[in-house]
């Protein structure tokens, strides 16, 4: 029986679902590109995704490929390609009539458009945690002879010093908050079209707009203190880490700083290249909802790319049935040069008698994952599951100064609940993850990679989070 280990989870429709898988088939020759096992398992639309054990490993010694600087710059210069053509194609949906398209046509740019969304989650996957291992670890072996808390330097160290997107994304809100005496809908969409990653599972334009404009009046006020205040950490935080390089000495440091330095920071250049991916396509998706005779959401939630196109050529379309059986849970993925799909019951005895590592976890009172950001909390779950930003705002209503935000991963969205947690615990995510950054930025105990936090516990309970040893347990 395959060994499986657990990657990551969320709330994942069929259609980005659908492209992760056809974005490891491709196989791009990139560390964390490349599993030969990748497999999705979802109830409800919200999947766990393992990889075979084997590949956790590959890509963990895959990851030093990256301390050669051609080939780091081969990624950027190969990801930048790409990206410019997915904003392309963003920016020609905004005006393109579809509706003069045949459904060959129609069919042939859907597809064209899900290629690239699907090599941009493939690519995305570089900066997990397991193939910035190597880079992290050589790091910490280089301070060692300098500093007895040599982890804690190379936590620091790892942090950029520039702006990243997330910062952009905050100090863009700030910035209209302060300078405008109303969200209109020009700006939001201009806003929107730039941090689309706050777009995520959103079907409806104007239920969406409505949200930012609530959001709007809740935090209008001169916010440029706090854009000030951000500006001014990283110029601090990049003397630091030149006072940190300049004692070591080594030009192998300091490159593999840079190596984590510009993951970190590529890691949500390369996001909106999906997460938004529906959104940005909204006017596509449409024309299709249109000639299909459903929703943007059934296309999105029912449909895998393939069947998207044969339905448009005149083959079956989705029953309601299989759509509810899909809904109930669906199996997708590949291992072994095989590809896997299946849907309602079929879906959970397939997965339970040949993959069961993908199974429910067992129930624990303790939990282990990676220090991102040290210290130690107690207080109050509260579970952030990543579905979309009318839930982030839901949770924010229950939140209180001091509770522990566990979530399966975090979005920029959720920038301003973290920053009242006393700590953040989430199922997947390494050092460079979006949590990680946040959490290291607001000076928050972080445990990531815990697999499974948000089924084990539940809100309301009282946990501690030791994120010295990497340790969450129940009270």
């Amino acid at each position: 029986m395959m060994d499986l280990t657990f990657w990551y989870k969320g709330k994942i429709n069929m259609f980005l679902a659908d492209t992760d898988v056809i974005g490891h088939i491709q196989q791009h020759p990139f560390a964390g590109c490349r599993p030969q096992t990748f497999l999705l398992v979802a109830k409800d639309f919200i999947a766990r995704c393992f990889l075979g054990k084997e590949d956790e490993d590959a890509m963990i010694e895959e990851g030093k490929e990256f301390f050669d600087k051609k080939k780091l710059e081969e990624f950027f210069t190969y990801t930048g390609k790409l990206r410019k053509k997915y904003f392309d194609f963003a920016e020609q949906f905004q005006t393109q009539d579809f509706s003069k398209l045949s459904n060959a046509a129609l069919a042939s740019l859907f597809e064209e458009y899900s290629l690239v969304v699907a090599a941009g989650l493939a690519l995305y996957h570089q900066s997990q945690h397991e193939p910035m291992v190597a880079a992290e670890e050589r790091i910490v072996e280089i301070l060692e002879s300098h500093y007895p808390n040599a982890r804690e330097i190379m936590l620091r160290l790892i942090e950029p010093y520039e702006l990243d997107w997330i910062n952009k994304d905050e100090v863009y809100w700030l910035t209209l908050l302060t300078e405008k005496d109303e969200l209109t809908r020009q700006e939001w969409e201009k806003y929107i079209r730039q941090c689309s990653w706050n777009t995520w599972n959103t079907y409806d334009d104007d239920a969406l707009y409505r949200t930012y404009v609530k959001r709007f009046k809740q935090e209008k006020g001169d916010h440029r203190a706090r854009i000030a205040e951000m500006k001014e950490r990283k110029v601090k935080h990049r003397v630091e880490v030149e006072e940190i390089l300049d004692k070591v000495q080594s030009d192998e440091l300091r490159y593999l700083v840079e190596v984590l330095h510009r993951t970190t920071l590529g890691r949500m250049w390369i996001k909106p290249m999906w997460a938004g991916a529906e959104f940005l396509a909204r006017r596509l998706f449409a024309e299709i909802a249109k000639r299909l005779e459903c929703s943007v959401k059934d296309v999105s939630d029912r449909y895998r790319i393939q069947e998207v196109i044969a339905a448009l050529k005149g083959g079956p379309r989705i029953s309601d049935e299989e759509a509810e059986r899909r809904k109930q849970a669906y199996f997708i993925g590949y291992s072994d040069g095989k590809e896997f799909f299946l849907s309602g019951d079929d879906a959970l005895k397939f997965a339970a008698e040949n993959f069961p590592d993908t199974d429910t976890p067992e129930s624990t009172d303790e939990l282990k994952g990676t220090p991102a950001s040290l210290g130690k909390a107690q207080g109050r779950v509260r579970i952030l599951l990543s579905e979309n930003i009318a839930r982030v705002k839901q949770v924010d209503k229950e939140f209180k100064k001091g509770d522990i935000l566990v979530a399966d991963m975090t979005q920029p969205a959720a920038v301003v609940l973290m920053s009242k947690a006393g700590a953040i615990v989430t199922d997947e995510g390494g050092l460079t993850s979006h949590a990680a950054v946040v959490s290291r930025e607001f000076g928050i105990p972080c445990v990531v990679g815990t697999q499974k936090a948000t089924e084990i516990f539940k809100d309301g309970d009282m946990i501690e989070v030791d994120a010295e040893k990497g340790i969450v347990k129940r009270l």
